[in-house]
């Protein structure tokens, strides 16, 4: 990774932080890019580089959220998984993140992560779970 893509990686942890905190004290619908892009200490500039908007950079989040949950998945090394190993697995796994759900929650935005993540649930649980758990977790994963 050279210093740019170190850089750019950074600036988008940065974003992140910020959206989240300013996200304590206010909707998303009222953060501007400009308040998220100086929070960060970043240039709007630097934003727009990185995201189309505000809502890119939520979906970012949430992308990250998804491949990190995918890794814990794989850790399992294709073992077959029962039903209370994913559902431990699940929570375990948003028990780590709390605080922004629950910032998330508060806010009304946490149905953003959850369409992502709904939609890769089919493919998430094909390895880790047998075919009598596979629909009913397919279903309880995040159901709107």
């Amino acid at each position: 990774m050279d210093g740019h893509q170190k850089l750019a990686l950074q600036s988008k942890q940065w974003l992140l932080e910020a959206l989240f905190e300013l996200l304590k004290n206010q909707t998303f619908q009222t953060i501007s890019v400009t308040a998220i892009a100086d929070k960060a200490g970043v240039s709007r500039r630097t934003f727009y580089r990185l995201y189309k908007d505000k809502y890119d950079l939520l979906d970012y989040y949430s992308d990250q959220c998804v491949q990190r949950y995918v890794s814990q998945l794989n850790a399992q090394n294709g073992r077959q998984m029962s039903f209370e190993d994913i559902v431990n697995l699940f929570l375990n796994f948003w028990w780590q993140d709390r605080q922004v759900v629950k910032i998330l929650i508060d806010r009304g935005m946490f149905h953003v992560i959850s369409r992502r993540l709904s939609s890769h649930s089919g493919k998430l649980y094909t390895k880790a779970i047998s075919n009598k758990y596979r629909l009913l977790l397919m279903w309880c994963t995040f159901c709107p």
